[in-house]
């Protein structure tokens, strides 16, 4: 493999495996895991450790160069990019480990690292760390992940041990011999390449230094600008950039789809509608508006971050509020492609076909997370943010 970070800017690098992961795409449907040939790209690119710090062998990415590199792999093959923002969540660990548990986890393999965010760990204290089981419903990447961020919180005596007065959750991450995958992805009907199966671990060792606590993580020992990102900023806002590149991906495919499609029944060009060219022109500089957003929001994030550790509040409202801007915005224009593509997105497997089904499935999985909407709002107009992610 010729393309590596190291060898090549990130957004070129990216852009330069864009053959491999758009031919390698379908197997990955079929088969609910990256394709081989894609994971071995993926990798030297750098894109499961974009986040990651330099010591790690990582990129370190700027914010702007994050958020481009995520629009590319989306609109190559967004299963690809959900791993590599799952992976962020490990990568995301790192400047808090020491070099020797840094070691441990990035010598090896270039990712993707696995996550599940959901608490369904137990933890059980034991001499130098914690007996772990539990059974993670969906854990992106499960197949060819080395490690994976598990959550969990620590019981004692049968229940669960609190720190003033919340449960003591933990980040644990473990290596693949230490946990099983169960195949439950092949039917799911979106995002099938990102191999979300169900992982459970029984009485796995995890070391003290490798269960971090959610409430306190401790000190960093690396502090640099890419690595002072504000909670979320890379998953799951990167979320809409990925989104953007797929809508994008869908509407180059149906534009060159209605400039050769002649109507069945009056034999006139798609591309001699008025009301085709209406929505073809709109929903061009509607993407195109969106992308000098997204790109305007990372710019202002990464020079907060330059500036202080602290990133200020307004920076982060507009960076939440610009996401969900852009997944509603997408959502939309991909819908109405619907029209202009007509009985061709229903005759076989297309990206058109993949757009809609993967874009209203990455949006949906954001819902959760609405109300950080309404706070976006809320610090915009000067008033005192209500939840923890401000």
């Amino acid at each position: 493999m010729e393309y590596s970070v190291r060898e090549l800017p990130f957004h070129q690098a990216a852009l330069a495996i864009r053959p491999i992961l758009s031919a390698e795409r379908f197997w990955a449907d079929e088969h609910a895991r990256m394709a081989p040939a894609a994971l071995e790209a993926a990798r030297a690119a750098g894109v499961f450790t974009l986040a990651a710090p330099k010591e790690c062998g990582g990129g370190e990415a700027t914010y702007p160069d994050v958020v481009a590199v995520y629009e590319e792999l989306g609109y190559a093959d967004p299963t690809i990019a959900w791993h590599a923002g799952n992976s962020t969540a490990l990568c995301n660990q790192a400047p808090f480990l020491s070099p020797e548990a840094r070691s441990k986890v990035f010598d090896g393999p270039a990712g993707p690292f696995g996550f599940s965010g959901v608490a369904a760990g137990v933890g059980t204290p034991v001499d130098g760390g914690y007996r772990l089981s539990g059974k993670w419903p969906m854990v992106t990447g499960a197949l060819d992940a080395p490690w994976a961020l598990l959550f969990g919180t620590i019981h004692e005596d049968g229940a669960v041990r609190t720190v003033n007065g919340f449960p003591d959750a933990r980040a644990f991450i473990v290596p693949a011999a230490d946990f099983h995958v169960e195949h439950t992805w092949e039917q799911a009907s979106a995002m099938r390449g990102t191999g979300s199966h169900r992982v459970t671990a029984s009485e796995a060792f995890v070391p003290e230094a490798f269960a971090r606590s959610l409430m306190a993580p401790g000190p960093k020992l690396i502090d640099r600008p890419a690595l002072r990102l504000p909670r979320g900023s890379e998953s799951p806002v990167t979320n809409a950039a990925i989104v953007l590149g797929v809508t994008r991906r869908a509407l180059d495919e149906a534009t060159a789809l209605a400039a050769a499609k002649v109507g069945s029944y009056d034999n006139v060009a798609y591309s001699d509608h008025p009301s085709m060219q209406r929505s073809i022109g709109s929903m061009h500089a509607g993407v195109q508006v969106l992308s000098a957003g997204m790109a305007a929001m990372a710019e202002e994030v990464w020079a907060a971050a330059v500036e202080s550790e602290h990133i200020p509040a307004r920076v982060r409202a507009r960076m939440w509020a610009t996401m969900f801007w852009t997944l509603d915005q997408c959502r939309a224009i991909v819908s109405e492609l619907l029209t202009v593509s007509t009985s061709s997105v229903y005759t076989g497997r297309n990206p058109i076909e993949f757009a809609l089904r993967d874009v209203h499935a990455i949006c949906a999985t954001m819902e959760m997370a609405r109300n950080l909407q309404e706070e976006a709002g809320r610090v915009i107009l000067g008033l005192e943010p209500r939840v923890p992610m401000f």
